[in-house]
């Protein structure tokens, strides 16, 4: 099975835990700011309790989606997929990191085997735009589309897009040799 196949907390997260914290800040939500911290630290038992008091306090929209999003997460790293679908599907479409929900929720479905699905999710992002791929590994996305194909046995796709996901780790590194040591 494929193993990147839900967004490692990585710089993509950091985007997003980042802009709920100064949200937090701005709606002056203790709660919230507390579940950013227990995200980042990884207690998912922690965030799933404070999100669910978090539902039944927020009114406010931007901060729902967030708590959605790390509700779904929390969700998925604990194995209750199926729980953790139900909260992506909570987060609206013009969340800043809806990319992000798109390419777990493919991740969720690869992971279950439903390969039609996944690919339908994988595909419909949109790797045209600079700002929403940068939420999520684009080499991930493509070797995840390439696994789809490959299990749907169509190998011709399955290599195009493997082989897409090889070129974006290879610029990845160059790109990485290139920087002094500090911007690493």
């Amino acid at each position: 099975m494929a193993s990147n196949v839900f967004a490692l907390r990585d710089k993509s997260n950091e985007l997003l835990d980042s802009k709920a914290e100064r949200l937090a800040k701005v709606f002056d939500s203790e709660s919230f700011e507390r579940t950013v911290q227990f995200v980042r630290k990884e207690k998912w038992d922690s965030v799933l309790v404070n999100t669910e008091k978090l539902l039944q306090q927020l009114k406010k929209q931007p901060l729902l989606d967030y708590v959605h999003y790390y509700r779904a997460e929390a969700f998925h790293k604990k194995g209750i997929l199926k729980y953790a679908l139900k909260e992506f599907d909570q987060v609206r479409q013009d969340f800043e990191f809806y990319t992000m929900v798109r390419f777990n929720k493919g991740g969720i479905f690869l992971s279950q085997e439903k390969y039609n699905q996944a690919l339908k999710v994988f595909k419909s992002i949109d790797t045209s735009s600079q700002k929403k791929i940068k939420t999520i590994r684009i080499d991930a996305l493509f070797q995840n589309t390439g696994i789809c194909y490959l299990h749907l046995g169509d190998y011709i796709q399955s290599e195009k897009y493997l082989l897409r996901a090889i070129q974006k780790i290879r610029e990845k590194k160059i790109i990485a040799r290139s920087l002094p040591p500090t911007w690493i």
